[in-house]
């Protein structure tokens, strides 16, 4: 049926098997390569022999295609240029599966992508899922290296180190809210923080657990102090979760005679002890007096003193120490 033009059919009926058999609409003229704009066909050519997607046609099994989206059986399939393998951008599917080019698919709201196609992003119910690996999309199963999830949990945060083989570590951060419960408990959680790697906590030498964005403060030194610490500080405080404040102190003096180096106040009040403390401090001096040791006097105001006995010997005499401190 060729040359029909402004006709009208009341039914039409299509019928017949094989290659190039269906219902097929072009743009132009029909020929080897001028595939068909719409078919209703099984078949994995058109009549002219133009490569048709895998189980196209408009039934139940078929694909329909809108430029570089297309909808299948298995879900929708959108793509970063012309449909292919190696191009899926985005995919929502129910289930794990692939597309007609072989490429494999995550279920749920998925996106693909790096510049070696081993990153994505899966959105499901409760659940998300960041993917970083070379078997992405390769049909192996892969760990996510990211899990943000949202179910049982008023909220979790998995990341493992990206092994696929199961040998990978885990890190965990948890927090409940009152009304959720955790599966390792009979009754709902407490408000907490739950931080696990392999069963503990571990954080690489460097990183802390400090404060966030606290540092050192250089507290100004007595008469007399030469500091020894970074930036010739002679005492520094840091303050520490858990409402504590490490105190750092090392510098040299000159003399015999024992007295009192009355150093500046702490920075705040965040850094006072809630009670007058005294630490031991140490020397390589020999000291006379009695009591024949150095010490740190924090009072609860915050002004720090360095408390040093006769020395036996005149010179220079090193004194150090470094301690923490609760503030409640």
């Amino acid at each position: 049926m060729t040359g029909w033009s402004n006709q009208i059919v009341s039914t039409l009926i299509v019928a017949g098997s094989g290659p190039g058999s269906g219902l097929f609409v072009y743009a132009g003229t029909p020929g080897p390569g001028n595939p068909p704009i719409f078919w209703a066909s099984s078949a994995a050519t058109d009549p002219f022999g133009n490569t048709l997607s895998a189980t196209a046609g408009v039934s139940g099994t078929g694909t329909f295609r809108a430029g570089n989206t297309l909808i299948t059986p298995a879900g929708e399939f959108v793509y970063s240029g012309t449909p292919g393998l190696g191009d899926l951008f985005a995919s929502i599917a129910g289930a794990a599966s692939s597309d007609p080019f072989g490429n494999n698919s995550k279920a749920g709201f998925g996106t693909y992508g790096g510049a070696t196609a081993n990153q994505a992003g899966v959105l499901t119910q409760s659940e998300l899922d960041l993917y970083t690996s070379t078997a992405v999309q390769d049909g192996v199963t892969v760990r996510p290296s990211v899990v943000v999830a949202n179910a049982t949990y008023a909220g979790e945060l998995n990341v493992w180190s990206g092994q696929a083989d199961g040998t990978d570590t885990q890190m965990v951060i948890k927090t409940y809210s009152s009304d959720c419960t955790d599966p390792a408990r009979s009754a709902p959680g407490t408000p907490e923080v739950d931080l696990t790697r392999a069963g503990q906590v571990s954080i690489a030498a460097g990183a802390g657990p400090f404060v966030p964005l606290e540092s050192f403060h250089a507290v100004s030194p007595g008469g007399g102090m030469t500091g020894l610490l970074t930036g010739g500080a002679s005492v520094r405080v840091k303050l520490l979760p858990w409402n504590a404040v490490w105190c750092d102190i090392a510098f040299t003096w000159t003399g015999v005679a024992g007295g009192t180096f009355n150093c500046g106040n702490l920075p705040s009040a965040a850094y006072y002890p809630n009670v007058t403390r005294l630490f031991p401090l140490t020397t390589n001096g020999t000291l006379s007096s009695s009591p024949t040791m150095v010490r740190a006097f924090i009072p609860t105001s915050g002004g720090l003193q360095v408390l040093v006995p006769t020395m036996s010997a005149s010179g220079t005499q090193t004194v150090g120490g470094s301690f923490i401190y609760p503030t409640n």
